[in-house]
């Protein structure tokens, strides 16, 4: 999932005079992109290029200049486990509601829990979807609809029990004429999904991209 600090309206009108240019290299790890005077990268790293040196505030958030990323502190995210019984825990990341987990049926546990196995498919799943929306917003394509059905595969090696493979089958929707640029950021989002790229088992893709007509266009009305 993308850091909170990416979550930002596109810049307003320009407010700075002073244009710094734009580094060499790739201060974010991946391909930086250019929007409207700000490099945005994929891997979540958004910086205002036109205010190096300061921290660039819009819409209440503060964006991170090249030397603020360089010395800023990895990302956390934590959760707790609390013990209910041998097949029964609670987890927990307040403020969000706790959700009750164990082992799968598979062994032995209850089918109504939340398994680690399930937990893991619909990480990678939520994750593609967010990053999905992530780049949707900036690049101004419209995502109108989307589901995703998720599995993961887990076979026996002779290391042990790995995940081998997670499958997303993805339906996304977008306005009529947006189709190609979907489908580009379709791919762009399953190259760049944080989730995916941290697994060690490959994340496989099967995507289909619709249009759909809005009721008010000149095809929707004809169609009603």
């Amino acid at each position: 999932m993308r850091p909170a600090a990416s979550l930002v309206p596109p810049h307003p009108a320009d407010p700075h005079q002073d244009r710094a240019p734009i580094p060499e290299g790739d201060p974010f790890g991946c391909e930086a992109r250019v929007r409207t005077g700000c490099v945005v990268g994929a891997a979540g790293g958004t910086w205002c290029a036109r205010r190096a040196g300061n921290a660039c505030v819009h819409g209440g958030t503060a964006l991170a200049t090249p030397q603020r990323m360089k010395a800023r502190e990895p990302l956390r995210y934590e959760v707790g486990v609390t013990r209910r019984g041998p097949l029964d825990a609670t987890v927990e990341a307040a403020p969000r509601p706790d959700i009750g987990g164990g082992p799968p049926p598979e062994f032995g546990g209850n089918e109504r829990a939340w398994s680690p196995e399930h937990l893991l498919v619909a990480s990678a799943a939520l994750c593609y979807w967010n990053t999905l929306e992530w780049f949707g917003r900036r690049r101004g394509v419209a995502i109108l609809g989307f589901e995703c059905r998720a599995e993961g595969a887990v076979e026996k090696t002779a290391g042990g029990l790995v995940f081998t493979r997670i499958r997303l089958h993805v339906v996304a929707s977008t306005l009529s004429g947006q189709e190609l640029a979907l489908r580009e950021l379709v791919q762009t989002a399953k190259d760049s999904c944080l989730v995916a790229r941290s697994l060690a088992c490959p994340v496989e893709l099967v995507a289909e991209v619709r249009a759909e007509v809005q009721p008010d266009s000149p095809v929707g009305r004809a169609a009603s």
